[in-house]
């Protein structure tokens, strides 16, 4: 999840991480709420007003500055971190030889002219 555009307040793949990394910091879904809309309470400015309304609650901008530094010092952000670094040593010049490119001019204009010719069949009254 970005939280804004320079920062990312969880990164993670598997379902139940995100709303236990949450909860851990003080920012647990409450029943009967759907769980994204929880989320995106949390992290979204848009939500200001409506968390403002509530009294004793943090605002946007501290709710980011809380998951931020704890993603940024978890295991979690480690791993992301690591595997990225993996995933960018990987040799790719086996994958070069499959790099297709753009269609060429011909074949442009023959697909290009068998979907008219199939509009003008279809609608004959529109031309």
């Amino acid at each position: 999840m970005v939280a804004a555009p320079p920062y990312r307040s969880y990164g993670g793949s598997n379902y139940g991480h995100p709303f236990q990394f949450f909860a851990s910091n003080g920012f647990p879904c409450p029943p009967l709420q759907n769980p994204s809309d929880h989320l995106l309470k949390a992290i979204n400015k848009d939500f200001d007003q409506d968390i403002e309304a509530q009294t004793g609650t943090m605002t946007t901008e501290e709710a980011i500055c809380v998951l931020v530094s704890s993603y940024k010092s978890s295991e979690r952000n480690q791993d992301v971190h690591n595997e990225v670094a993996v995933l960018s040593k990987k040799d790719t010049s086996s994958m070069d030889h499959k790099k297709k490119g753009h269609a060429g001019f011909l074949n442009q204009c023959l697909v290009l002219t068998e979907r008219s010719s199939v509009n003008m069949f279809r609608d004959l009254g529109y031309y």
